[in-house]
């Protein structure tokens, strides 16, 4: 655990007991989107969170041996730039083309962008933060029949985990305006 930050630490825990983020979230008697703000070091390690969590998921956290994040500022929202056909994430950049480029290009190179921002290895499962969705939904084909396998493979994710990644973002979508 020395080589983690508090919130990666507890994410592995879940991962290791099989938890879906909304049976952890239940069991640690949090919302599902506090649970991912921890996860993704959004939320700092306190003494009651860390107690919780060592309850909760029969663990010891010793915060000594785990690395902090004194520097991590949380990252900007998704931006777009559909001239340029470009997607900024924090301080990465991908090319992206609505209607032109498929699902998997822009999984592929989202996934990609955030393991080097989020300095994590291939293989590592990614826990996509709720503010990103509403921005995905815009940009990915969501009536491709094959989108929650496509997603799975790029994020790493347990296809027994929670709602279908098409689900996720169709939910997200921001309300369509009526025309006055």
């Amino acid at each position: 655990m020395s080589d983690q930050t508090f919130g990666e630490a507890v994410g592995e825990a879940r991962s290791m007991l099989s938890l879906s983020k909304e049976g952890a979230a239940a069991r640690l008697g949090m919302s599902t989107a506090m649970l991912e703000d921890v996860e993704s070091g959004l939320i700092p390690p306190n003494p009651v969170l860390v107690a919780k969590f060592e309850e909760a998921y029969e663990i010891r956290i010793n915060l000594e041996n785990t690395r902090t994040e004194r520097d991590h500022t949380p990252r900007r929202p998704l931006v777009y730039d559909a001239e340029q056909g470009r997607l900024t994430i924090g301080e990465m950049v991908v090319e992206f083309r609505v209607g032109v480029d498929d699902n998997d290009h822009l999984l592929g190179q989202f996934s990609g962008a955030l393991r080097r921002l989020r300095r994590q290895s291939p293989g590592t499962p990614l826990t996509l933060r709720q503010a990103d969705l509403p921005m995905l939904a815009q940009l990915i084909d969501l009536d491709d029949p094959e989108l929650d396998q496509r997603a799975r493979f790029w994020f790493g994710q347990d296809p027994r985990e929670g709602q279908s990644f098409a689900t996720l973002l169709k939910l997200s979508r921001p309300p369509k305006q009526n025309a006055a």
